[in-house]
């Protein structure tokens, strides 16, 4: 395909728009309503944590860090993964990042060294420039197979979370009766995180959350 040419793309909310192949493909699809702001390939390491029930933070940052955010924690392990997409090897079409693939790469590099001389004891970069489960399998599969027993790893399950709104996940929760302390307790991210998305949610009715009580709606 020539890469010019108009897709209409869809979010699960039924927002519709229209966006080039190149930047469906490197960017994917960014809903106003319902995005929850993660990558396919954030997504798919998200599954796999999560089925290994394991401890961790998303978008952790440090004191450390100078407010440089990680994607991954793992505090049990004291282990920081990485999930690097496309930007982060081949300059963007139309540099829609803002920033250079050397500062981009560059960057990358000042927040391993940070995180390697502040005790991380092991810090991975998953491959993820392509939004393809295989491909992704391949990357995760070689950088964890020796940390993490992965032969009960449902590599479906893993695809399936990339076509999912964490937000409409957080609403499901939030309909069943959870409140906010327990859906991030469930789903690994931070209270404000739930209190965000659960926002979101009430925008395009998924929920009927009240930000100010913070309270079920009757």
């Amino acid at each position: 395909h020539c890469g010019i040419c108009k897709w209409h793309s869809f979010a699960v909310c039924g927002t519709e728009k229209e966006m080039s192949f190149n930047a469906l493909t490197e960017k994917g699809f960014s809903c106003p309503s319902c995005s929850d702001g993660l990558s396919f390939g954030e997504k798919y390491v998200f599954s796999i944590l999560s089925q290994l029930k394991l401890n961790f933070e998303t978008q952790k940052t440090f004191g450390w860090s100078f407010q440089k955010r990680y994607d991954f924690y793992l505090p049990n392990e004291n282990m920081i993964i990485e999930v690097h997409g496309l930007q982060h090897y081949e300059p963007p079409m139309g540099n829609w990042t803002g920033i250079s693939l050397e500062q981009q790469q560059a960057n990358d590099l000042e927040k391993k060294t940070l995180a390697e001389t502040n005790g991380i004891n092991t810090y991975i970069e998953i491959d993820a420039r392509r939004s393809d489960g295989t491909y992704i399998k391949e990357n995760l599969i070689n950088n964890l197979k020796n940390i993490f027993d992965l032969s009960k790893i449902d590599w479906n399950k893993c695809l399936e979370s990339t076509m999912t709104s964490l937000i409409k996940i957080t609403c499901d929760l939030w309909n069943s009766g959870l409140d906010v302390k327990h859906i991030a307790d469930e789903i690994k991210i931070s209270t404000s995180g739930v209190r965000k998305y659960l926002k979101q949610g009430n925008k395009v009715g998924w929920c009927d959350y009240e930000p100010k009580q913070g309270q079920h709606l009757h």
